[in-house]
């Protein structure tokens, strides 16, 4: 993953010193947190674009997103699917479709992660008309329902 506008990536060498990777990440984040799960959050479906952009507009690497494994434990969403990238230049929102409906159903109270981000994925696809299907990545078969926001009514 290659943060977007960084002024310090000029040359496609930059990339390897500046990017980030998501298996690493992934794999420290569930290391230390081996109490509960790891849910990781990627709104990354642009291509990055070397500065100054060349007039035929080669992306650093013109390959989108690689398909990773999620580790046990772990939850891993992406904004857009793999090997497909979203081009969020014309959106006049403050937020891209995907990152939209994630801030609207994050908070949704007694419901399942994967549920949440299969409703937000679904939102997504139907919004883009079928151009941007965002990618789940399950790694908590085990764990049973997994709640961002539950709520535990008191019994009255």
């Amino acid at each position: 993953m290659i943060p977007v506008d960084d002024a310090t990536i000029e040359t496609e060498r930059d990339i390897e010193d500046f990017s980030v990777n998501i298996e690493r990440t992934l794999s420290r984040l569930v290391a230390r947190n081996y109490s509960y799960v790891t849910i990781l959050i990627l709104d990354c479906c642009q291509p990055y674009w070397l500065q100054p952009p060349t007039t035929s507009r080669s992306t650093a690497h013109d390959k989108p997103l690689d398909e990773i494994q999620p580790l046990p434990g772990s939850f891993i969403q992406f904004a857009c699917d793999a090997n497909q990238t979203v081009d969020d230049s014309g959106e006049r929102d403050r937020n891209c479709l995907f990152t939209k409906h994630l801030l609207d159903n994050i908070a949704r109270k007694n419901v399942d992660v994967a549920d949440i981000f299969l409703d937000i994925s679904n939102n997504v696809y139907r919004e883009s008309n079928r151009a941007q299907k965002p990618l789940s990545m399950n790694g908590l078969d085990r764990y049973g329902r997994v709640f961002l926001n539950e709520v535990i009514e008191p019994d009255i």
